[in-house]
Order: C-alpha cells, then structure tokens, then sequence
C-alpha cells in the first residue's frame, strides 16, 4: 500500500495519469525513451514519441510500433527534428548522422523536400531508393546540381519522360541529361 502512494506517475495503471506524466517529461528523460517503446498504451507510446530527442528510437518507432497512430507521431516528429524545423533540432552534423543511418522513405522524401541545407538533401538523395520519390522531388529542388544527381539516380523510361516535361524550361541541363538517359534506355 506505501509503494502505490511514492509510486511514480509514469507507472500508474491509467493511461490518462501516465499521458499526463510524459507531458511533463523533458525531451532527453530516458523514462520517455522506456515509455515511447514499452507503454502498453499506444496514445502514452504516441505522446511520448512526439517529443522524442533519440533519432534512433524514432526511426524503431517508425519501424516497428504495431499501432499506426505512434508510427505516425513517430515519423511526424523524426521528419521535422531531421530537417531542422523542430525548435530543439539538433546540429547539422548530427542531423546528417540520422539520414545516413535512416531507410524510412516518407522521412527522407519530407528531409529532401523541406530541409534547407543542400547537404542534408544531398544525403536523402543518397538513401532514397524510390525513382517516384526522386522524380517527384526533383522539379521543385531548388539546386541544379541536386536535381541533377537525382536525374542520375533514375532508370525508369516514364519517370524520366516526366521529368523533361517539368524541367526542360527551367533547367536545360537536367532535361538534356534525363533525354540522353531516356535514349540510352530506348
């Protein structure tokens, strides 16, 4: 009876009381990380990834979590602390560390859409294996010399089809580049 009066919130039997604990946790408490991966409860599992500072047990979350709800929040928060647009975002280097290591294709097609520095979409480029992600993607990059690495990448005769019809008024050279791999294929 003593135990359950000092017992930690985090440990209480309702989740409502457990959920309420995790709020007040700071991003970095390794009783988060425990509860984003062990919770019985997918809302506490989902609330505690949302704020979750470990890429790698956002990218497990990612993964494996069976509730769709926690893969969500999980990718949601990982694609926004990667790309540098959470407010406790870590340095670049250590966001490049995370997309070298990470193989979730919604993360790195969101990194190499919203990130700024031309690094780190550089490094999604490297480990996005979908020619559609890549095709998509290319239109609105902004670098000529990424969006010519993501030409590089695709080996589909409809993809790059579409590719010239985006860009062959806007980026000569990658259009030039997407037709000659286009003839290559023919």
């Amino acid at each position: 009876m003593l135990e359950q009066l000092f017992r930690p919130k985090w440990r209480h039997k309702d989740a409502n009381i457990r959920i309420q604990a995790v709020k007040a946790m700071r991003a970095d408490d390794p009783v988060r990380l425990q509860l984003a991966q062990e919770d019985p409860s997918a809302e506490v599992r989902a609330i505690a990834v949302a704020e979750l500072s470990d890429a790698r047990a956002l990218a497990r979350s990612c993964a494996a979590d069976p509730s769709p709800e926690v893969a969500h929040a999980a990718r949601q928060r990982l694609s926004r602390w990667l790309a540098g647009m959470a407010t406790d975002s870590p340095p670049l280097a250590q966001r490049l560390q995370g997309v070298a290591e990470l193989e979730d294709e919604a993360v790195l097609g969101f990194v190499l859409e919203q990130a700024r520095e031309a690094e780190l979409r550089q490094q999604a480029i490297a480990r996005i294996v979908s020619e559609t992600l890549l095709a998509r993607c290319i239109a609105n990059e902004a670098s000529g010399e990424l969006r010519l690495q993501m030409v590089e990448r695709l080996a589909d005769e409809t993809l790059l089809q579409q590719v010239i019809r985006e860009i062959r008024t806007r980026d000569k050279r990658v259009a030039r580049r997407a037709r000659e791999k286009l003839e290559q294929i023919q």
